[in-house]
């Protein structure tokens, strides 16, 4: 009979020690920062007397917490604790709501923040269809709040973000509320949501990511409640929609979905009578029709096959940062500490669970199900900012573990003989991993040293980022500082100035000679994509059409929102031959920029060669017309029009060019062989 009541301390003890060096590595690693352990790190960024304050309080918490603990009620089902616990609940939720707006992130740096600011602020911005939903989100609120550009298209941000957070505390306290009977059980699952890595996102956080990470928990959640109430799997399901509409990575909550739906209930048990045989066909089938639908775009479609990480090295793989490489598999780590700090006390609780007997059960088979496939998502996806910027996406999968594992840990507390105390714990490991992650984001010189640090980890995948910061200091000024991280771009990033120079040469008819520097460049940056384009160019400046057509099509893969690329591409399928292609191809990049010149000229000759006079006409005038078209183009439009006798259309175009310097003495001469042009 002793045994029992001695396993149960020895849990208590492991996991105890387990918070204890929770807090010790997070100390230590306050001291590195700029190592690869960004996950841990987070206090280094906080001055080391206020580091050594915070970890000492949290060090003498369990025995604060167990001296409270010892004065609240029994641990029995509370069934008349309903208005207490939604009194704290709204309380807990009010105070929160405060904190983030009065600490709401005054830098941007994380994610795609500044950019997608920028983009937010212009007359027509940039919506993707991978987050349509929280997109036009943003966009309705920036259409209807007071002022302009960029001050309004913030203040959408932080409206939705701040939302978002609100909402997602008052429905999980409702949901906590009706999954679990005992006052202290609900309150405490609450408490862990409420403080888990993803709840960053909240604190006016700049990106398309916070409704829907707050929207995948409220879904898991209705899920659960759902399997315990089969008539209401309509709510999960249509949260289900909700979430995929706010980001397409949602998808990947969709074998829970199919779980919900079909093997759940009714349904469940005549599979059950009909035995495993067949529940094993109807898995080989969805399987293969999913594999199917996978290995087709991942054929056809090079972005869609770049957004994955490659198990060996490929074309466009940086610095051998594959699926299973060290760097990547320990970026996987840091991304769940972060976001679940209480896995920490995982270790030493989960394997005296009884999983097995737990995994007989719809509920826990469905929270498997969920884990399972975003941690797949977290595993192959390319975090293309390099995963310390890009962790605010894959936060979705942290806040699916964080529930799961909060819930089947909780719920068989009384089981294992797990004391209240060390649930309570995940609570103060969850504030100490957010606090200074909040602090860093609200005071902006952390907030540059974060993304300095972040920079120098993946430094090829934020050379984009490297020119935001530059951009920053100019923003704000501070010349001294803006002057040097230009230096520090040009000598970290030469690839940017041979670009530059390549491409002129390819303008001034050298392709044969820009072809070694756009090598180079990929050598040395493989996702470089104007690298990419400037080769494509090279390859059709050297009438190597293929060749152009695959350096293009992998630089599109990179960058399929750049209108230069598609231009170029149209371009090389026309001269290989391909000519629906090569329409399709340059009308895109009229859709993101009708103001490209190069395309308009290309459809011009493509509309040509089919013997188009109209369209060629059409696509002449809106090249002529465009800024920063050169005067040689201008006047081979005004040849075309005067050429099909369209007089004023030809003068319109050659007053045109001769405001960009064309040759005055040729339009003279033209003016008295064709006298209709001065009419």
């Amino acid at each position: 009979m002793k045994r029992k009541p001695q396993r149960q301390n020895q849990s208590n003890l492991m996991a105890l020690t387990a918070y204890y060096v929770m807090l010790t590595i997070y100390l230590v690693a306050s001291f590195f920062p700029e190592h690869r352990i960004w996950g841990v790190s987070v206090w280094g960024y906080v001055p080391q007397s206020i580091t050594f304050a915070i970890i000492g309080v949290a060090a003498l918490m369990p025995s604060a917490i167990r001296y409270l603990l010892r004065r609240l009620p029994s641990d029995q089902p509370d069934t008349g604790s309903n208005r207490f616990y939604f009194i704290i609940t709204v309380t807990i939720t009010a105070a929160l709501a405060a904190a983030f707006i009065i600490l709401r992130g005054r830098t941007h740096f994380l994610g795609d923040g500044f950019t997608v600011l920028g983009q937010m602020g212009t007359p027509d911005p940039l919506i993707k269809f991978r987050e349509i939903g929280e997109s036009i989100i943003h966009l309705w609120l920036r259409n209807i709040l007071p002022g302009d550009g960029q001050a309004v298209s913030l203040l959408s941000f932080q409206v939705v973000s701040i939302g978002a957070g609100i909402i997602f505390l008052l429905v999980t306290a409702l949901m906590s509320a009706k999954l679990f009977g005992r006052l202290f059980d609900r309150l405490l699952f609450w408490l862990i949501l409420a403080t888990g890595g993803y709840m960053l996102l909240f604190f006016g956080y700049v990106e398309y990511y916070s409704m829907f990470v707050a929207t995948t928990g409220i879904y898991v959640l209705a899920g659960l409640l759902a399997i315990r109430n089969t008539r209401a799997k309509w709510i999960p399901l249509t949260l289900a929609v909700i979430v995929v509409t706010f980001h397409i990575m949602g998808v990947f909550l969709l074998p829970s979905v199919l779980f919900l739906l079909f093997y759940t209930g009714e349904f469940d048990r005549n599979l059950k009578r009909r035995g495993r045989k067949l529940r094993l066909l109807g898995t080989i089938i969805a399987g293969a029709l999913l594999a199917s639908v996978f290995a087709y775009q991942y054929a056809t479609n090079l972005f869609f096959r770049f957004a994955f990480l490659s198990i060996t090295e490929s074309v466009v793989t940086v610095e051998g940062y594959t699926m299973f490489s060290a760097a990547h598999l320990l970026d996987f780590a840091n991304l769940l500490i972060m976001l679940v700090p209480s896995l920490g006390l995982a270790i030493f609780i989960a394997p005296r669970l009884p999983w097995r007997k737990l995994l007989q059960a719809p509920e826990y088979r469905f929270l498997a199900i969920a884990v399972s496939s975003v941690l797949t998502a977290v595993l192959i996806f390319e975090p293309k900012l390099g995963m310390p910027r890009d962790w605010d996406l894959f936060s979705f999968a942290g806040m699916v573990v964080a529930i799961s594992w909060t819930y089947v840990s909780i719920q068989n507390r009384s089981t294992i003989g797990l004391q209240r105390l060390i649930p309570a714990l995940a609570v103060i490991l969850g504030l100490v991993t957010l606090a200074p992650r909040v602090v860093t984001q609200m005071v902006p010189e952390k907030g540059v040293a974060l993304f300095k640090h972040y920079r120098d980890l993946d430094k090829t995948k934020n050379r984009n980022g490297q020119a935001i910061l530059v951009n920053y200091f100019r923003d704000i000024q501070d010349v001294e500082n803006n002057r040097a991280e230009e230096q520090w771009r040009r000598a970290a990033y030469p690839e940017v100035s041979i670009n530059d120079r390549a491409v002129k040469m390819v303008e001034t008819g050298r392709g044969a000679e820009a072809l070694p520097l756009a090598r180079r460049m990929l050598k040395a940056d493989p996702i470089f994509w104007n690298a990419w384009t400037c080769l494509g160019a090279c390859y059709i400046a050297t009438a190597q059409y293929d060749s152009a057509v695959w350096a293009l099509e992998t630089s599109l893969g990179l960058n399929p929102f750049e209108p230069k690329i598609r231009g170029h591409l149209g371009l090389a399928y026309f001269y290989n031959g391909q000519i629906d292609k090569a329409e399709a191809s340059m009308l895109a990049g009229l859709e993101i920029d009708p103001s490209q010149w190069s395309t308009h000229l290309g459809l011009a000759d493509l509309y040509l060669s089919q013997g188009n006079q109209k369209k060629a006409a059409h696509h002449f005038e809106l090249l002529a017309m465009a800024e920063g078209a050169p005067v040689k183009f201008v006047k081979r439009a005004g040849d075309f029009f005067l050429k099909n006798k369209q007089f004023r259309k030809a003068a319109s175009i050659y007053k045109v060019g001769l405001s960009k310097g064309l040759d005055s003495a040729y339009v003279r001469a033209l003016l008295v062989k064709y006298p209709e042009l001065g009419k």
